[in-house]
């Protein structure tokens, strides 16, 4: 790839205001797991000196999880987290002094994964098959819910214990005739021998529920005692964001750097998965990236408050600041590659 000297270049132009680490504000990042695609873009704000440039010493922790994350935010041992929405809401029913300050997800990740043999192409169509699905994993809570939208007879789908790792092995394998996993990230299920003419994905925001997903948060002391932080955050990730989507090959060579573990193609993949399906949406190209639409934030509460074991109704307006997202358009997205680009390049490479 043809990137490393626009990389350096950019990254000599936004750090000429600051010698590395002196003079700058300690802020650390957890992430909700461990890197992936869908994270570079943090690691590209990092290696581009955009986190420099706004007075900011950036340090990116791996995740263990939602929960795990919003607990760390909470107490204060970081500073900003990444989080699933819903995690967010059952947590401030619980007590917990969290805010969202960017959504990175506005669509729904929930869906129903499926062979073309089993004819399902529709959440009604489930009645009479075997799903797969984690007993603790947040779509099986959700399941009533997609269930109730759709006039399903959950008496008529059989849910099936599965590990959280063996959903497309168990899918192929044909132990399961559907799992409930997300939409996004499909390398493993090529692996698994589900091409693109195999697998069928129906995504629950297509069938009437579609609560928000991930979201950038931090704590309400944060926001009180912080918040000129919370905005030079914000500003440079939003930069560093549109910047990958205009740029992802070299967005991806900057997060493999950091992260080598990590396969290049799986990696794009799941970005370019993440910008097409789940960011992208009328709201976010009518405001800006990070937007957080009030009525699809009711939605999600209503959802959880619903279908989760809330200790307390959760209100929509609790949730969330839009103080201090910064003005970063969602730019065209004809310069990345398609998911069925991608799959033949995949291809050409096994």
């Amino acid at each position: 790839m043809k990137t490393k000297g626009l990389v350096v270049a950019l990254g000599v132009l936004c750090c000429a205001f600051f010698t590395i680490g002196e003079g700058l504000e300690p802020v650390t990042l957890r992430l909700n797991w461990i890197p992936g695609g869908d994270h570079c873009f943090y690691y590209v704000a990092k290696e581009l000196g955009f986190y420099e440039s706004n007075g900011l010493d950036v340090t990116i922790e791996r995740g263990q999880g939602s929960g795990d994350t919003v607990k760390r935010v909470e107490l204060g041992t970081v500073d900003i987290g990444l989080a699933d929405t819903g995690t967010v809401v059952v947590a401030r029913s619980q007590g917990a002094k969290v805010k969202v300050i960017a959504i990175i997800y506005s669509q729904s990740p929930n869906g129903i994964k499926t062979r073309r043999d089993t004819g399902i192409t529709c959440p009604k169509d489930l009645e009479g098959h075997t799903v797969g699905v984690p007993p603790g994993d947040a779509q099986r809570v959700l399941w009533p819910a997609l269930a109730a939208a759709n006039g399903i007879d959950m008496n008529k789908v059989t849910l099936v214990n599965i590990k959280p790792g063996a959903k497309a092995q168990s899918l192929a394998a044909r132990v399961v005739d559907a799992v409930f996993d997300w939409i996004v990230g499909n390398v493993q299920y090529w692996q698994a021998g589900l091409g693109r003419d195999e697998l069928v994905i129906i995504p629950w925001a297509a069938w009437g529920v579609n609560p928000y997903g991930n979201a950038i948060i931090a704590s309400e002391k944060t926001i009180e005692e912080r918040p000129d932080m919370l905005r030079r955050f914000l500003d440079a990730t939003m930069k560093a964001w549109q910047w990958s989507l205009l740029h992802p090959d070299e967005a991806i060579e900057i997060f493999t750097n950091y992260n080598p573990e990590v396969p290049p193609l799986a990696a794009l993949v799941r970005f370019v998965d993440d910008a097409r399906n789940l960011v992208d949406c009328e709201q976010v190209r009518l405001h800006v990236l990070g937007w957080i639409d009030h009525d699809r934030m009711v939605e999600t509460v209503n959802n959880i408050n619903e279908y989760f074991e809330v200790e307390r109704p959760v209100t929509a307006e609790e949730m969330y600041t839009t103080a201090f997202l910064p003005h970063y358009a969602l730019p065209p997205l004809d310069q990345l590659p398609t998911v069925d680009e991608l799959w033949e390049r995949w291809k050409a490479e096994r």
